[in-house]
């Protein structure tokens, strides 16, 4: 949005950069190390999805879904918290190693746990556990 531009071009720095809309996702991510995602309210963002395919680690909130686990492919702060958010930008631009473990653990559970074959598999194993279950009354 345009009425962050000049808080991103005060305080930003040359680090910063305002992208603006792209139609090469894939693209654009794979330019990252971080991606950063402190939703309020998101349910589970399609974004973080996304990243996570990339291969990025990752700072985001529990309101923007499951896809990033905390300590394990990124950090989970707080909603609202601006301190903990800087706190955790710090400690993944601190330590590169981290990221890099962060990385592959993302990249790895997209692999293994967020294709549409996993989906498939855990929609059906959900529809045969009511099934039971209503058989079972």
């Amino acid at each position: 949005h345009e009425e962050i531009r000049p808080a991103l071009e005060a305080f930003g720095g040359p680090l910063v950069k305002v992208q603006g809309f792209t139609r090469d996702v894939p693209g654009l991510l794979r330019q990252a190390d971080v991606h950063l995602f402190p939703s309020e309210c998101e349910g589970s963002a399609k974004t973080v999805y996304e990243a996570c395919a990339a291969g990025l680690a990752q700072v985001t909130t529990f309101e923007s879904g499951d896809v990033v686990q905390d300590g394990l492919n990124g950090l989970i702060v707080p909603c609202n918290d601006v301190e903990a958010l800087m706190a955790a930008v710090r400690k993944l631009y601190d330590d590169p190693a981290l990221v890099r473990q962060f990385r592959l653990a993302a990249r790895h559970r997209a692999e293994t746990e967020l294709t549409w074959d996993h989906f498939r598999e855990r929609l059906a194993a959900a529809y045969r556990r009511a099934g039971e279950r209503r058989r079972a009354r």
